[in-house]
């Protein structure tokens, strides 16, 4: 009787230990099956154009992932980059940052720049760049696709993710369909019910300019909703580092 009254404090512990550790597997089973059930994920991406955002409403409307946008070429940064960069990062909403492409800007100095202005952040979205021509500049093709596959190989060396290509049905048909097989392609398509995209599959969908959502600007201010191919298992599969990543190896 004795012996069993020493070994108490001890056999409550493991007792305890055994009960917590039972209640965090199950929390963790029970995250999974809820994860597996949710089937759309959806994001957003915005400019300085939205104002000023309240991250932890956009959270609290299940907002998923946010695209930023931190520069325009070789000689503008987004106003509201920093801020925004800095305050999505108290919510569970995943962030990326975009370029939005000039064909006439160095791309050296242009990578330069978003490298100057978007940090190295292992758990955040790949690099986007926002590829957006016309007709008129099909005779700079050439150019046109070098300088982005020196952007896709720069941003890839640097942020250790594969980048991710914005653009419209137009563009990718015209100079992007044919070259690009190193990226994700994320079209703006606001008029089917589900995109398709020639020789390549579509990771992210921009279906429509006109969103309104809580805490987004003053009054009503629209911004672009998107979502992901995919649900939200495949999502966090897909962009979640793995530890080996979080610990420096790429």
């Amino acid at each position: 009787m004795t012996k069993i009254r020493k070994n108490a404090p001890l056999i409550s512990l493991i007792l305890f230990v055994a009960v917590f550790l039972i209640i965090v597997m199950f929390s963790y089973i029970t995250r999974q099956n809820q994860i597996d059930k949710i089937d759309r994920v959806f994001g957003i991406d915005i400019s300085a154009y939205q104002g000023e955002i309240d991250w932890k409403e956009l959270e609290d409307q299940e907002i998923a992932f946010a695209f930023i946008k931190a520069t325009q070429g070789h000689d503008y940064v987004d106003s509201e980059f920093s801020r925004n960069w800095s305050e999505i990062s108290d919510t569970s909403i995943k962030k990326g940052a975009y370029l939005f492409f000039e064909p006439d800007s160095p791309t050296d100095q242009s990578l330069q720049l978003f490298y100057d202005t978007v940090p190295v952040d292992v758990r955040a979205l790949p690099p986007v760049i926002d590829v957006e021509l016309d007709n008129s500049q099909e005779p700079k093709k050439a150019n046109i696709v070098k300088s982005l596959k020196e952007m896709v190989d720069g941003m890839s060396e640097h942020y250790h993710k594969k980048p991710i290509i914005y653009t419209n049905y137009n563009t990718y048909n015209t100079f992007l369909s044919k070259d690009f097989d190193n990226v994700y392609f994320w079209i703006a398509d606001l008029d089917s019910s589900y995109p398709e995209l020639a020789n390549n599959e579509w990771t992210f969908w921009q279906y429509t300019y006109r969103g309104i959502l809580n805490g987004v600007g003053e009054d009503i201010t629209f911004v672009d909703l998107d979502l992901y191919n995919g649900n939200l298992k495949d999502f966090k599969k897909e962009f979640d580092p793995t530890l080996w990543e979080l610990l420096g190896f790429y």
